[in-house]
């Protein structure tokens, strides 16, 4: 829970400040709506997630005390998802094997009643599986048009922008560097210098392949590196 305490990792997403008529009225019914709804034996190997209470992930009840603050909404994302390791799959499933061979006295079973076998062993162990979870704080300052996201997964980041999209129906753009410094506001002279900037790389291995690019049609290229 690095957003609440100690250090953090995340990333930046830009929201609109000029939000649809009723939606901050809406807000809490919205997260209800798409909060966290529990595993069920059916659900297999397939995850569940959504919004849960930042300060206690594992309930999904939500009041405005519990997500709203002044001008912060603060949630966290949770996923549980079940998991079997391969190993103790491939252990039960000899051991499933053995017993129908032994009972039916047959040496190998078909190609196709194996698969069936397989898919049943996983489906058993499955459903005596606890759950995984993974937990990621998620903090949406309102009047800024900031979505900080508590993760630096792209994978994880894009599941949770799709999410707070669906929950809310705003647009989450990513803040990068050049962006973000426009979305904080500068001075007239920064604004100049950033202004100034035609092109900024700042990824250095990306850098290096533009240049080599470059270089084999012999185009100039500029580049200036943060």
């Amino acid at each position: 829970m690095g957003l609440l305490a100690g250090g953090a990792t995340f990333r930046r997403f830009s929201v609109p400040t000029q939000l649809p008529e009723g939606l901050l009225e809406s807000r809490v019914e919205r997260i209800q709506r798409y909060a966290f709804r529990e595993l069920t034996a059916e659900d297999e190997d397939r995850p569940s997630a959504g919004w849960a209470l930042i300060a206690n992930p594992l309930d999904t009840e939500f009041s405005e005390s519990e997500c709203i603050f002044d001008q912060y909404v603060g949630l966290a994302y949770r996923v549980e998802k079940r998991t079997v390791q391969p190993l103790r799959l491939q252990g039960e499933l000899r051991r499933a094997e053995s017993q129908i061979l032994a009972e039916e006295e047959i040496e190998a079973l078909p190609r196709g009643r194996l698969r069936e076998l397989k898919e049943t062993v996983a489906h058993n162990l499955l459903a005596q599986t606890t759950p995984r979870i993974a937990v990621c704080e998620v903090i949406w300052a309102v009047d800024r048009g900031l979505l900080l996201i508590g993760s630096a997964s792209t994978n994880l980041c894009a599941e949770i922008r799709e999410h707070f999209e669906r929950t809310f129906e705003l647009e989450a753009l990513p803040l990068f560097p050049y962006a973000l410094a426009g979305h904080l506001g500068l001075t007239t002279g920064a604004g100049a210098h950033l202004d100034a900037i035609t092109e900024a790389i700042l990824v250095p291995e990306l850098a290096a392949r533009i240049r080599a690019a470059a270089a084999a049609v012999e185009l100039p290229v500029v580049l200036e590196e943060s």
